[in-house]
């Protein structure tokens, strides 16, 4: 690490809980993120200050007034450009020598196992069930920490899953009626400021993973009410029965 480095990551260097082992493996981490909507850009952006180098991006989509109000990396300039494209451009001026890998199309389960092969986390960001779905069973395979969130109103919810550990439970061992709650586009409202905490929180535990600090979060289950200003946490349990990780 040099001076430049540790100047600029200094406030992580100086704790003892990270300290300069910790920083050096955040740094030589590869992350990938899918989606690059509101929680996409938060996470992305703080994974990007942190010193993740390494960032692989997924995201088809373009820009569009809307997402404006939430989605905090884009502006009026970026409308009808790709997600992705805006973000590695942005983040590469921002951060001289990161690595940004744009995907800017759909990935299937196979295009998706080849990506983890050399990532140290993947973060869903893509708030839809189907593609979390894909996800969980992609990072179950490969044994890649995954950690996904859901977001809709005032509401939002995040799991943690790290399938380094054996005993790591998986999104699909949810009970259905525990399955996050998905939202039709066109029913789809929601409070801007909450999908930046829930973002946040996604590369905080990310970094937790990387830096190895403060408890396990495999099987964290966190809702997060900003209407009643609640946070709760549980640990789920192993389904016995799970047809995807095995248990």
């Amino acid at each position: 690490m040099n001076a430049s480095v540790l100047e600029q990551m200094g406030r992580h260097v100086l704790m003892p809980q990270i300290g300069v082992a910790g920083q050096n493996r955040i740094q030589s981490a590869t992350v990938m993120v899918i989606g690059c909507g509101g929680m996409g850009n938060v996470a992305i952006a703080y994974l990007a200050a942190s010193g993740v180098h390494n960032l692989i991006i997924a995201d088809f989509d373009v820009i569009d007034q809307g997402h404006l109000q939430r989605q905090i990396l884009f502006g009026q300039q970026d409308v009808r450009k790709a997600k992705a494209d805006v973000i590695e451009s942005r983040l590469m001026a921002q951060y001289p020598g990161i690595v940004i890998t744009p995907i800017r199309q759909k990935l299937n389960l196979e295009r998706l196992l080849q990506c983890l092969k050399s990532c140290d986390v993947v973060i869903d960001c893509s708030d839809n069930e189907q593609t979390r779905l894909l996800l969980n069973e992609a990072a179950t395979r490969s044994a890649t920490p995954f950690i996904t969130a859901a977001v809709s109103g005032f509401q939002a919810q995040m799991a943690v899953f790290d399938f380094r550990e054996f005993d790591s439970p998986c999104y699909h061992c949810l009970p259905e009626e525990q399955h996050f709650n998905e939202v039709a586009a066109e029913d789809y409202t929601v409070l801007s400021p909450v999908v930046g905490v829930v973002g946040s929180m996604q590369a905080q535990e990310a970094l937790r993973i990387l830096a190895g600090f403060g408890p396990s979060p495999t099987g964290l289950l966190v809702h997060y009410d900003a209407l009643n200003w609640q946070l709760t946490t549980q640990a789920m349990g192993l389904q016995a029965a799970c047809e995807v990780c095995g248990y």
